[in-house]
């Protein structure tokens, strides 16, 4: 990965630990519309399923990640970024910053939007690439997603994706999973 997406990777990350720690007393870490709360985590975990065979199969992801921090901007509107990393079938890992916003249909439903540039990390000849999503999400428990990336060919991918606390859970477990599979594939 070259330093200009190192660094904002880096950067990315330090402004959001930056910006959650005097938003304590505004802070819940159970998603919820406004007045409830003004800022909340955000930490998922999904499975993704290809709709699309396309040449570029190798980029097909498997497993992706979200973590991220939102804030309510009324009843309704929700708008933040999240770190995106993604695994695919080949081992490879993908990365990048994802501007997200959420509509609240009630104080259990709402609809996701997000998208942002996604590099491939394990590969020194990476490009940029863009990647969007939108779901639907029920409590921040579940959410079931379509995703699109934008490589040399598109990806269509439907997904389902955890959060809360059974997401963080999940992505730590798969994350020491993927990371000795990654280990692994690099002996190879």
């Amino acid at each position: 990965m070259d330093n200009t997406r190192r660094n904002l990777l880096f950067f990315g990350t330090l402004l959001l630990g930056l910006a959650a720690s005097p938003l304590g007393a505004q802070f819940s870490f159970t998603p919820r519309p406004a007045p409830e709360a003004k800022w909340f985590p955000v930490t998922e975990f999904g499975a993704v399923l290809t709709l699309n065979r396309v040449e570029a199969s190798a980029r097909e992801q498997l497993l992706n990640w979200e973590l991220g921090l939102m804030g309510n901007l009324s009843r309704r509107h929700s708008l933040g970024g999240t770190l995106f990393i993604s695994y695919s079938k080949h081992a490879e890992i993908y990365a990048g910053p994802k501007l997200r916003y959420r509509y609240w249909i009630n104080p259990t439903v709402s609809i996701e939007a997000g998208a942002g540039p996604i590099w491939r990390l394990s590969y020194i000849e990476s490009g940029t690439w863009l990647s969007g999503q939108i779901g639907l999400n029920y409590r921040d428990l579940a959410c079931a997603f379509l995703q699109f990336d934008f490589f040399e060919e598109t990806i269509a991918s439907a997904g389902l994706k955890v959060g809360r606390r059974p997401g963080a859970i999940l992505s730590a477990l798969a994350a020491g999973v993927v990371g000795i599979r990654y280990l692994i594939s690099l002996m190879d």
